[in-house]
Parts: structure tokens; sequence; C-alpha cells
């Protein structure tokens, strides 16, 4: 009995060691499985880091870029703004000398009804062209 005791024991033992080799085999292809998996993470990990240090690169000339842009904006406003008035003074103008010219080709058809002399539109006609 103590006999089949100690063989009672040994059988366990070695089933436990058994189980206990699984168990290592089990945990030893876990451990490799996150070994490679932490390397893959930490590869991707170096890359996004490049692609970050890359596009936090071009910032300052993005940056730079929409400074360009939004003076070049100021500057067509201005730019558009100066034409508008220029536009408008010039029409301005135009109107002036529109009321000009009627006036002066009222001034000849008042003297051509009054029926002055040749002489007298004469010299409405070079105070026309001297005026201009």
């Amino acid at each position: 009995s103590l006999s089949a005791a100690a063989e009672e024991t040994r059988t366990r033992l070695a089933d436990e060691a058994v189980e206990a080799d699984k168990m290592r085999v089990r945990l030893t292809d876990e451990l490799e499985e996150a070994t490679t998996a932490a390397a893959e993470s930490e590869e991707a990990l170096g890359k996004a880091t490049k692609e970050l240090e890359a596009v936090g690169a071009k910032v300052p000339e993005l940056e730079a870029l929409v400074a360009e842009l939004k003076e070049a904006a100021e500057e067509h406003e201005q730019v558009t703004k100066d034409a508008d008035e220029a536009a408008e003074k010039m029409e301005d103008e135009m109107e002036g000398l529109r009321d000009q010219i009627e006036a002066k080709v009222a001034e000849l058809a008042k003297v051509i009804e009054d029926g002055e002399p040749a002489k007298e539109m004469e010299r409405m006609a070079a105070k026309i062209a001297e005026d201009e």
C-alpha cells in the first residue's frame, strides 16, 4: 500500500509534469506571438512617427502659403476697390463731358436758330475746340 501510494503519487506527478510541459509550450507560443505583435506594433509606430514628422515639417510651408493667399486676397480686394472707384470717377467725368457737349450743342443750335452770321459760328466752333 505504501508502494501503491508511491506509484499513485508518481503517476500523478508524471501527469502534472506532462500538463506543465504542455502549458510551458503554450506559454512559449503565446510569448512568441506577443513578441512578434510588439515588434510589428513598434514598426508601425515608427512609420506613423515618420509620417507625422513629415507632415509636421510641411506645416510651416502650409502656414506660409496660407499667409500668401490671404495677402493676395487682400491685394485683390484693394485692387477691385480701386478699380470700382476709378470707374465711378470716370463715369462722373464722362457725365460732366456729356453735359458740356450738350451745352455747346445747345449754344450752336441757338446761334443757328438766331441766324447770326457764319463768323459767329466759326468763333463758337473755335471756342469749343479750344475748350476740349
